[in-house]
Protein backbone atom coordinates (compact mmCIF):
# COMPACT_ATOMS: atom_id res chain seq x y z
CA UNK A 1 0.00 0.00 0.00
CA UNK A 2 1.27 3.69 -1.01
CA UNK A 3 1.60 5.57 2.25
CA UNK A 4 -0.57 7.73 3.50
CA UNK A 5 2.25 10.06 4.81
CA UNK A 6 6.21 10.11 4.25
CA UNK A 7 8.74 10.93 6.32
CA UNK A 8 9.73 14.40 7.27
CA UNK A 9 6.07 15.36 6.11
CA UNK A 10 4.75 18.19 7.99
CA UNK A 11 1.11 17.10 9.87
CA UNK A 12 -1.47 18.57 12.19
CA UNK A 13 -2.87 16.81 15.22
CA UNK A 14 -4.41 17.46 18.06
CA UNK A 15 -4.05 15.60 21.74
CA UNK A 16 -7.51 16.47 22.85
CA UNK A 17 -8.92 13.65 20.96
CA UNK A 18 -11.83 11.02 22.57
CA UNK A 19 -11.80 7.36 22.11
CA UNK A 20 -9.53 6.72 18.69
CA UNK A 21 -11.05 4.16 16.19
CA UNK A 22 -9.82 1.27 13.98
CA UNK A 23 -8.17 3.08 10.69
CA UNK A 24 -7.23 6.49 13.08
CA UNK A 25 -3.72 7.59 12.52
CA UNK A 26 -2.62 8.32 15.83
CA UNK A 27 0.96 9.83 17.55
CA UNK A 28 3.21 8.02 20.05
CA UNK A 29 6.12 9.12 21.69
CA UNK A 30 9.08 6.25 21.06
CA UNK A 31 10.53 7.02 24.40
CA UNK A 32 7.05 5.86 25.95
CA UNK A 33 6.49 3.28 23.41
CA UNK A 34 9.53 1.62 23.46
CA UNK A 35 11.84 2.00 26.48
CA UNK A 36 15.44 3.41 26.28
CA UNK A 37 17.17 0.42 25.17
CA UNK A 38 15.21 -0.35 22.42
CA UNK A 39 15.46 3.19 21.03
CA UNK A 40 18.89 3.09 21.03
CA UNK A 41 18.55 -0.39 18.52
CA UNK A 42 15.84 1.28 16.44
CA UNK A 43 17.59 4.58 16.16
CA UNK A 44 14.32 6.81 17.53
CA UNK A 45 15.49 8.37 20.51
CA UNK A 46 12.86 10.90 21.79
CA UNK A 47 11.01 10.86 18.24
CA UNK A 48 7.25 11.09 17.63
CA UNK A 49 6.65 8.19 15.63
CA UNK A 50 2.71 8.27 13.20
CA UNK A 51 1.28 4.87 12.68
CA UNK A 52 -2.33 4.00 11.61
CA UNK A 53 -4.59 1.65 14.16
CA UNK A 54 -5.31 -1.26 13.14
CA UNK A 55 -6.71 -2.98 15.91
CA UNK A 56 -8.05 -2.07 19.77
CA UNK A 57 -8.49 -4.67 22.53
CA UNK A 58 -9.31 -3.22 25.41
CA UNK A 59 -6.75 -0.52 26.45
CA UNK A 60 -3.80 -2.47 24.41
CA UNK A 61 -3.43 -0.95 20.57
CA UNK A 62 -2.34 -2.23 17.73
CA UNK A 63 -0.31 0.32 15.09
CA UNK A 64 0.80 -0.62 11.89
CA UNK A 65 2.52 1.33 9.06
CA UNK A 66 0.96 1.96 5.58
CA UNK A 67 4.08 0.37 3.88
CA UNK A 68 4.32 -3.12 5.73
CA UNK A 69 7.49 -4.09 4.08
CA UNK A 70 9.28 -1.21 5.61
CA UNK A 71 7.29 -0.05 8.93
CA UNK A 72 8.26 0.04 12.13
CA UNK A 73 5.60 -1.36 14.09
CA UNK A 74 3.40 -3.25 16.12
CA UNK A 75 4.29 -6.27 14.46
CA UNK A 76 8.03 -5.50 15.88
CA UNK A 77 7.09 -3.28 19.12
CA UNK A 78 4.09 -5.04 19.98
CA UNK A 79 1.15 -3.46 21.40
CA UNK A 80 0.75 0.05 22.93
CA UNK A 81 -1.16 1.12 25.86
CA UNK A 82 -4.43 3.49 24.99
CA UNK A 83 -2.28 6.17 27.20
CA UNK A 84 0.72 6.05 24.92
CA UNK A 85 -0.78 7.79 21.99
CA UNK A 86 -0.92 11.45 22.22
CA UNK A 87 -2.08 12.83 19.18
CA UNK A 88 -4.52 12.07 16.46
CA UNK A 89 -3.44 13.56 12.84
CA UNK A 90 -6.15 15.39 11.17
CA UNK A 91 -3.97 17.01 8.44
CA UNK A 92 -1.16 16.75 6.25
CA UNK A 93 0.73 19.00 4.38
CA UNK A 94 0.76 18.69 0.84
CA UNK A 95 3.46 21.33 -1.11
CA UNK A 96 2.65 22.52 -4.64
CA UNK A 97 2.98 24.95 -7.34
CA UNK A 98 1.07 27.54 -4.94
CA UNK A 99 3.28 26.76 -2.20
CA UNK A 100 2.43 24.68 1.04
CA UNK A 101 -0.79 23.53 1.75
CA UNK A 102 -2.88 21.85 4.52
CA UNK A 103 -4.80 18.56 3.20
CA UNK A 104 -7.38 17.19 5.92
CA UNK A 105 -6.92 13.33 6.95
CA UNK A 106 -9.60 10.68 6.37
CA UNK A 107 -9.26 7.53 8.94
CA UNK A 108 -9.98 4.27 7.20
CA UNK A 109 -13.24 4.13 9.21
CA UNK A 110 -14.43 7.35 7.76
CA UNK A 111 -14.59 6.13 4.33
Amino acid sequence: MTPTLYPGQDVLSVNWFVNPKVGDIVVINSKQAFGSEAQARRGTVNREIIKRIQKIDGDQVWLEGDNKQESIDSRDFGPINMDQIVGKVIYQGIYGRKGRTLKPIKSISSY
